[in-house]
């Protein structure tokens, strides 16, 4: 599959749901990630990695503290 291809035909999933990527997987987004064109200088600096518990307890904090700062 080419580039343009993917592009054109790719979906998204409005959820995150198991599976989760396998950390090969998570090898190969970083690596495409980070020579993505950023047009403006804004490469990655880090990534945040949720799996399995991490995702329902982390994560949900995380959205917990938004709503709360949304709501000040």
């Amino acid at each position: 599959m080419d580039a343009l291809e993917l592009l054109t035909t790719r979906s998204s999933t409005p959820r995150l749901q198991a599976p989760a990527p396998t950390p090969e997987h998570w090898q190969l987004i970083q690596k495409a990630a980070v020579r993505v064109p950023d047009h403006a200088g804004l490469r990655p600096w880090s990534f945040i990695v949720f799996d399995n518990e991490d995702r329902q307890k982390k994560l949900g904090e995380l959205y917990a503290q938004a709503a709360k700062l949304a709501d000040d």
